[in-house]
């Protein structure tokens, strides 16, 4: 999937390429999922696109990308979103994803 269909803002994109690099480094590291929101900001506009906390904001509340690597922020701090906060989806009978999926194959095995 491309950038260019998330966003035809460059200031967009470029905060998705920054965030994902971010999470990336911090997965593969073990830093921290937090950064400060004014170096978030320079490091987009280092890209060579105007970006401001406005257009962050803008971002968030539009772009459905930016909203699943950003998990929370504010105007001093951005919260990363990391692979340990994907979702888990549950069956009606309790029984996780996974363990479904493993169940059906058994069940098919043993026919």
């Amino acid at each position: 999937m491309r950038l260019r269909e998330f966003s035809e803002d460059p200031g967009v994109i470029n905060l998705i390429t920054v965030l994902n690099h971010l999470i990336n480094r911090n997965d593969e590291e073990g830093g921290s999922s937090t950064i400060n929101t004014g170096s978030l900001i320079n490091m987009v506009s280092n890209t060579g696109s105007m970006f401001s906390y406005d257009a962050l904001v803008a971002a968030y509340e539009t772009n459905p990308a930016v909203k699943n690597l950003i998990s929370n922020f504010s105007k001093d701090e951005v919260t990363l979103s990391g692979e340990d906060e994907t979702d888990i989806s549950v069956h009606s009978d309790g029984e996780e994803s996974g363990d479904a999926v493993s169940g059906m194959a058994s069940r098919a095995v043993d026919i």
